[in-house]
């Protein structure tokens, strides 16, 4: 099969052009490649996040997304983030949304939810829920989520 017909790429694809058409304030284009998305691949990747270069959707069934990251976002399975009711405060993605940094890793099952920075370089752990700042160059672990520094980067 062609590199263009994995769903992977075709959920990327889709996001792109939707936020495309959100951005040049074509309201209805963009929900109609969002709708697209959801029903051909199964990821819901609303059309104002912001999600710089190099993002990577392992697979893209069972995937959401709301919120801003950076360069080389990596999202495993049913892993997402977005906003958390009743919390309204805007850390740089949008009222009661995140903000995830450059080369972050969401491994299977995890979520990053509310008004939350998560730094460079963090890998958020299958199971964990992040509902707290997470500062560059961690690896957070655990349905009890405990914050490892990642020393290797250092030696």
């Amino acid at each position: 099969m062609a590199l263009w017909c994995h769903p992977s790429y075709v959920c990327v694809w889709l996001y792109r052009i939707s936020h495309l058409c959100h951005c040049r304030g074509q309201k209805w284009r963009s929900r109609l490649f969002w709708q697209l998305n959801v029903w051909i691949t199964g990821a819901d990747i609303s059309a104002i996040s912001d999600l710089g270069p190099g993002l990577v959707i392992v697979s893209p069934a069972g995937t959401a997304i709301t919120g801003r990251a950076g360069r080389n976002l990596t999202v495993m399975p049913l892993a997402g983030l977005g906003g958390e009711l009743g919390r309204l405060k805007d850390v740089g993605a949008g009222p009661g949304f995140p903000w995830l940094g450059d080369d972050v890793i969401l491994e299977p099952n995890c979520g990053v939810l509310g008004p939350v920075r998560v730094g460079h370089r963090v890998r958020v752990g299958a199971t964990s829920a992040v509902t707290r700042d997470v500062p560059d160059d961690t690896i957070v672990e655990g349905p009890q989520p405990k914050w490892i520094k990642r020393w290797d980067l250092y030696e």
